[in-house]
């Protein structure tokens, strides 16, 4: 008598009272073996996950991956290889800004108002430039320049005076409060950053910044005297 045949005997024992239909026995016990081959491989399926982070035997992969096999599907002709890297580029570009937006939202400030109050920052004292300037370190247009300057304005964050070099000109100031604020903020998104790349050891770090230092290069070079001059005294 195997071991789930001795299991049932010991529940129903076969005396006059409670015996029991062997065929009853029979499908009871293809029910328990059916039920133990499940178990068994939904642990062996959850084993295997935790050692190699895989589901099944289909690996782990990107939101990309499954829209570029879907649409290499429907167009066979094409080819997606440049796809696979931008459509990876944008991907990573959105989550970047999400996480941008974890690390500066306890302060209470954007993400653009933290880049420019950055850009601001990173002069040194006075903390000081033209909107023009500032433009050139970022990718903004005027339009949205001046709004996120009127927003910084009203928060006390920035002050504007004129330009004593320009008549119809004026500076940017980043206001006390708004460096106690950005210090604290660039700290928060450099542990921000750190933790985005964490997957990636040192070699593959300075494998990534060179391959995308050339891509932007090419596609949207910039001249180094274009770039606003950091000030002499740091504080």
């Amino acid at each position: 008598m195997d071991a789930n045949r001795s299991l049932l005997v010991a529940c129903f024992p076969y005396d006059g009272c409670y015996k029991i239909d062997v065929v009853f026995i029979q499908l009871v016990e293809s029910f328990v073996k059916s039920f133990l081959l499940v178990v068994n491989e939904l642990i062996r399926g959850q084993t295997l996950r935790r050692r190699t982070g895989k589901q099944g035997d289909t690996a782990l992969t990107d939101r990309v991956e499954c829209q570029l096999e879907l649409h290499q599907a429907q167009f066979p002709e094409l080819d997606y290889s440049a796809k696979a890297i931008t459509a990876r580029i944008i991907r990573l570009g959105i989550l970047y800004v999400d996480g941008l937006r974890r690390a500066t939202a306890p302060f209470g400030i954007g993400p653009n108002e933290y880049v420019i109050l950055s850009v601001l920052r990173s002069m040194g004292k006075p903390y000081t430039l033209p909107p023009r300037a500032i433009n050139n370190a970022l990718i903004l247009t005027s339009g949205g320049m001046t709004n996120i300057l009127n927003g910084l304005e009203k928060k006390g964050l920035i002050a504007r005076r004129p330009d004593p070099s320009d008549s119809r000109g004026v500076l940017v100031r980043a206001t006390p409060k708004a460096i106690a604020i950005v210090e604290a903020a660039i700290a928060a998104h450099v542990r921000e950053e750190h933790r985005m790349i964490a997957s990636l050891n040192q070699e593959e770090r300075e494998r990534a910044v060179a391959l995308l230092k050339k891509l932007l290069v090419a596609l949207d070079p910039v001249h180094k005297n274009l770039m606003p001059v950091r000030s002499k005294v740091d504080r």
